[in-house]
């Protein structure tokens, strides 16, 4: 009997998703499945090794997604050839692209015992108005190639309680499932002694994200006095932000850009950090959570449902008012100071209990169940 067959489709580049869903990957082929990457080519700088995958698309703008798309819809026997050397018994659709809605339409249309599944990470942001008019559009359009894939699948995967939630309001017709799986991570422990150096704050940076407020707070602190230092990590410009520091403000901040930042950068800056700032507007939940609570590292967050689930105050990190000012930055800050040690080992506990790999079999037994697997 062949063994069953597992794709794993991430056509847009998203920095730090790779190590994700190579857990998934990995975790499937250790139980006894053949498993298959369908990338785009940008994830071959990433540090997380992904066997058997295969290059399909390489384009960043708008108008190179496009010719992609339209080359895979002209010549779509040669693209099936090349995606699926072997019939797929279960494919899983990470990031949204315009290929995704086609490839799930040929699945659905030749291999229709194949399982089909969308992990959603963000599956609707109501308040597009915070992204800024452009982001917004990017946002509208992204959202409606989900709702095309979502109509060609069988399942949703939903990486926590709020954005199950979200689906369900978003896609009432869908009537199939919608699991349950925060994202897994490996399980490295921190180094045992910590010395933290600084606040941080990793990912994009857009007008939602909070970067604004965070370099807002850099100068507050720099007026204030005091020996707190900061350092930012994003592949995002982040000079529209960075200008508004003054002078006696930019000797305390580290600002880390590149277009490809890896994994070992990010996790350095984490485990230097006494927290990580996500000051976001809008969010369903964030993969900088798993990367800081795998550290030990605590999490300051803006109180708002997608990190409020996770972030526990004054447990694991320390939660803000929505309508936050720099006092309350302060205050935030002072607290994690003198109670790091505390914070960092519940950050950690609450990695192990909800991302830690060794959670797969409880996350997917659905899955392993279908394919006819061990737990």
């Amino acid at each position: 009997m062949s063994r069953k067959q597992v794709t794993i489709v991430s056509l847009k580049y998203s920095p730090g998703l790779k190590k994700f869903f190579v857990v998934l990957g990995d975790n499937l082929r250790q139980r006894g499945f053949g498993v298959t990457y369908l990338l785009s080519a940008k994830y071959a700088n990433d540090e997380s090794p992904a066997e058997e995958s295969i290059d399909i698309t390489s384009a960043a703008g708008p108008a190179g997604i496009l010719r992609e798309t339209a080359a895979f819809i002209v010549r779509p026997g040669e693209w099936g050839r090349r995606c699926f050397p072997n019939p797929p018994d279960f494919v899983c659709f990470y990031n949204p692209h315009p290929l995704n809605v086609v490839l799930a339409r040929a699945i659905r249309s030749k291999y229709p015992q194949a399982l089909t599944a969308v992990y959603f990470h963000e599956p609707f942001m109501p308040d597009k108005a915070a992204f800024g008019t452009r982001r917004a559009m990017l946002i509208r359009l992204v959202e409606s190639v989900q709702a095309r894939v979502v109509k060609n699948v069988r399942a949703l995967i939903a990486p926590s309680d709020y954005a199950r939630k979200k689906i369900r309001v978003r896609f009432p017709k869908f009537h199939g499932p919608v699991y349950l799986a925060p994202l897994l991570a490996r399980g490295e422990r921190p180094p045992e002694v910590r010395r933290p150096a600084h606040f941080s704050m990793v990912g994009m940076a857009n007008n939602a994200t909070g970067h604004r407020e965070f370099f807002g707070f850099v100068n507050h602190v720099a007026a204030r006095g005091g020996d707190l230092r900061f350092c930012v990590v994003s592949s995002s410009n982040l000079e529209k932000y960075a200008v508004r520091l003054r002078a006696a403000a930019r000797n305390r901040v580290d600002i880390i850009h590149r277009p490809a930042i890896t994994d070992r950068e990010i996790d350095v800056v984490i485990r230097g950090s006494y927290a990580v700032f996500r000051l976001d507007k809008s969010l369903t939940q964030s993969a900088v959570l798993v990367d800081a609570f795998r550290n030990g590292t605590p999490v300051i967050a803006r109180d708002i449902p997608g990190l409020r689930q996770h972030v526990r105050h004054k447990e694991n990190g320390y939660i803000l008012p929505s309508a936050m000012t720099n006092d309350d930055l302060w205050r935030a800050t002072g607290y994690v100071r003198e109670n790091f040690e505390e914070l960092s080992r519940n950050a950690r506990a609450d990695f192990e209990r909800l991302y830690h790999e060794n959670n797969f079999g409880k996350y997917y037994s659905w899955l392993i169940d279908h394919l006819g697997g061990k737990g």
